[in-house]
């Protein structure tokens, strides 16, 4: 979950280190530090919080240094505070280390070296690698190789990074479970936890395997296994414009993300649907079409924002390409005795590709010799290399914690893959759905339009105690991940209900400060919804009505709080649900704006979930 940055090279370290963490911040951001080899001392700033009081508390250091790592925060072990903050030290105060992970067995390692005399003075897990680093160097005498023997006796996750003033011109790097990368330019290095934190510098890309080490150096690196050989590694070429990630304008990374979806949606229909002859190409899957088809179900996995995007996956499998789906949340596979079969086909969905669940259920799945594939946004992500096959959603850079943009370009990809499958299989698919998939784009564009109206709802409802937002069939999914939505950016404890089970309990929490938002199409579910409707309006409840026009529809219905109508009235409901989705997304982020909260960093939570 924490970002990580690393450099060696010509240019003042500090600005590089600083700069990077401003772009990792979204990984964690309860505290941050740097450290530095200045004219071979060792030099650490740290605080408790933000980036930015880091970088006003070492605006007077006229540092010269040249190689250096930092660390953004996101707390596992021990509260946030300076005193936890990374990087941390061993008893010498001459090695400086930061850590991504869990050391899941700390404590007996703590205990260890307790016994041995260290003196520890933070509550994290990672203090006792820099300990066991300690000791590696005095009978290793390479740092590279006290690394090693270091992470050996390590249980659990790790993306490490050190320096030590006795080795002042290299950074030593370990990777188990977390991601960690190497940038290369000339004359110069980096490390980091994501690509975004070192792109305005290079291209060159290499991604660490899973247990591999590297050392790095002004015009040198070397990449080692466990082992001890030489190990294979991927390089990338990194094509993605810096100017993506940075506002344009906009006051926040989370809104300029809702607003990119048009251009967004429209890049993942180039290339893969052809609006004439409407046909699809995914080339990541095509090659298993048949194994696919062959096998009596499918199963996608994922966490999250993902998972509520396999949800309506599903739907889409099931309903154009005839196919039974089962979605299962990945940290719930890791821990039941889930059934895997050989060959069968699974779909692991992962905005970063790192998020750890999913990975620790591909691992499992990798042992039953199952049929893997990633849908994934983040190019040589580890789903993405584990899997070998799959789909890219050509979302871009996702700055904001809250899944947006990446949320329905993946929806967009199970649609198409749905309709792979359906063609592949020969199946009749409905002619107004195929002739309207290359209008998602403009049905998008035509909901933010409302931006102004869905910013008044917002305020309306701002004071209700009691939210829930229901939905059935279709719109059930998209009711969970607006709860979510509402949940991660204005911390208000909404619920989404599956409306059909209304009667069945929920129907208790109706009263006069209770709050139901409906998320209606006009499908076979529409007289239902109607009934339950006026079931809490009889109750004294307030209902918000969110569907394409339908007004006629609700005309009977008495006492509706409010009825919103998005512009997609003539679209198939698959097609609505691009509509439903960035509403949604701009109620939960002016509720937050109206709650005053951080929204591009929520409270406790980060982008990329790389613990379990």
């Amino acid at each position: 979950m924490c970002g990580i940055i690393g450099y060696v090279g010509f240019r003042r370290a500090l600005s590089v280190l600083l700069a990077g963490l401003e772009k990792l911040e979204y990984r964690g951001y309860d505290s941050c530090g740097v450290g530095l080899l200045e004219k071979g001392k060792l030099v650490v700033w740290k605080t408790k919080g933000t980036v930015e009081r880091l970088k006003l508390k070492t605006k007077s250091f006229l540092s010269e240094a040249t190689i250096g790592i930092g660390h953004t925060r996101w707390a596992t072990h021990g509260l946030p505070s300076k005193i936890n903050a990374h990087p941390h030290l061993d008893c010498t105060g001459k090695i400086a280390v930061v850590h991504n992970g869990i050391v899941e067995n700390y404590q007996y390692l703590k205990e260890k070296l307790l016994d041995r005399g260290h003196k520890f003075v933070s509550q994290t897990d990672t203090e006792v690698i820099c300990h066991l680093l300690e000791e590696g160097i005095k009978f290793k005498k390479d740092f590279l190789a006290a690394l090693k023997w270091a992470v050996l006796q390590i249980v659990g996750s790790y993306g490490i990074a050190a320096v030590c003033s006795d080795f002042p011109q290299e950074i030593v790097v370990a990777r188990q479970s977390s991601p960690l990368l190497l940038g290369l330019g000339k004359g110069e290095n980096f490390l980091a936890s994501d690509q975004l934190a070192i792109l305005p510098y290079t291209r060159k890309i290499i991604v660490l395997g899973e247990g591999q080490l590297a050392r790095l150096s002004v015009g040198d690196y070397q990449i080692k296994d466990l082992n001890g050989g030489a190990a294979i590694y991927q390089k990338l070429i990194i094509e993605e414009e810096v100017e993506n990630v940075k506002k344009g304008g906009f006051s926040h990374f989370t809104l300029k993300e809702i607003w990119e979806q048009p251009e967004i949606l429209a890049q993942g229909l180039a290339g893969r649907f052809n609006p004439k002859t409407y046909q699809v190409k995914l080339g990541g899957i095509e090659d298993w079409l048949g194994e696919i088809l062959s096998f009596p179900y499918l199963t996608i996995i994922a966490n999250g924002t993902s998972y509520h995007a396999g949800l309506l996956g599903k739907i889409y499998f099931q309903e154009i390409a005839k196919i039974p789906v089962l979605v299962e949340n990945a940290s719930e596979v890791v821990l039941q005795n889930f059934p895997l079969k050989k060959n069968q086909p699974l779909i692991f969905i992962s905005q970063s590709g790192e998020t750890a669940d999913v990975l620790s259920a591909l691992r499992k799945a990798k042992k039953a010799e199952t049929l893997n594939f990633g849908l994934v946004n983040v190019v040589g992500s580890s789903v993405a290399r584990e899997t070998g096959k799959g789909v890219y959603c050509r979302a871009g850079y996702e700055v904001g914690v809250a899944a947006t943009k990446s949320f329905t370009s993946q929806v967009l990809v199970l649609l198409l893959w749905a309709l792979v499958l359906a063609q592949a299989n020969n199946l009749k698919i409905s002619q107004k759905l195929l002739s309207q998939i290359s209008k998602i784009p403009w049905v998008v564009s035509q909901t933010l339009k409302k931006e102004k109206d869905i910013k008044r709802l917002a305020r309306q409802i701002s004071s209700f105690s009691k939210i829930f937002i229901l939905g059935r069939g279709i719109t059930y999914p998209l009711a969970l991940e607006a709860a979510l939505k509402i949940k991660e950016l204005a911390y208000l404890p909404v619920e989404a209900l599956p409306a059909g089970e209304f009667k069945h309990g929920p129907l208790a929490l109706v009263d006069k400060n209770s709050l139901f938002v409906f998320l209606i199409v006009n499908d076979e579910y529409l007289e239902k919804n109607l009934n339950s409707i006026s079931e809490i309006t009889s109750r004294g409840g307030k209902v918000i009505v969110v569907s394409p026009n339908l007004q006629d529809k609700f005309s009977k219905v008495k006492n509706l709080f409010s009825i919103f109508t998005l512009p997609s009235s003539r679209f198939h409901s698959f097609i609505n649900v691009f509509s439903f989705a960035v509403f949604l997304q701009l109620l939960a982020f002016y509720l937050a704006l109206i709650l005053d909260r951080p929204i591009d960093k929520p409270r406790n939570l980060a982008k990329s979930v790389t613990v379990e």
